[in-house]
């Protein structure tokens, strides 16, 4: 074989395989406190936020209470929570996407959980990976914009 036949051959073999090759996504992240820094918190938010420490028995919830934080439950009570969540949580969420329109510039698909009262959730799928941001604490007009911002933020850490 001469080497222009071979250089042919062998960029025809990879040109296939290149082809061939199937996307694939990197496993969903596990810890939700690995998705959001104080740093990024304390920015979106305005007060300074204390590290996110998991839920209780999982890594898979965040909550970041900021320096104000009161006794949980009470009205002044200020904190952002991310959840990670699974496909079967996610198809759960699918519907709501169809029936209130999606958040737009924000992942492959979000909406916010309907209804008035608070918390108001965000909840956002990038490829296989799915979470939820909401927050406690600041004006409802207000809540929506800064989940939002969050949620970019998550997009850009996964």
């Amino acid at each position: 074989m001469n080497s222009r036949f071979k250089f042919v051959l062998i960029a025809a073999v990879f040109v296939a395989s290149a082809g061939a090759a199937r996307v694939t996504y990197a496993a969903p992240p596990t810890d939700a406190c690995s998705l959001l820094t104080p740093a990024q918190v304390s920015a979106v938010l305005g007060f300074s936020a204390k590290p996110g420490h998991p839920g209780i028995h999982e890594t898979t919830t965040c909550v970041w209470p900021l320096e104000n934080f009161s006794k949980m439950g009470s009205k002044d009570t200020k904190l952002v929570q991310v959840t990670i969540l699974s496909s079967q949580d996610w198809a759960k969420i699918a519907p709501l996407v169809r029936a209130f329109g999606a958040v737009k510039g924000v992942g492959d698909a979000a909406v916010y959980s309907p209804g008035n009262s608070l918390p108001i959730p965000l909840y956002v799928k990038k490829g296989n990976r799915e979470f939820t941001v909401f927050m406690l604490g600041f004006p409802p007009e207000q809540i929506k914009a800064k989940e939002k911002t969050l949620a970019l933020d998550v997009l850009k850490n996964l």
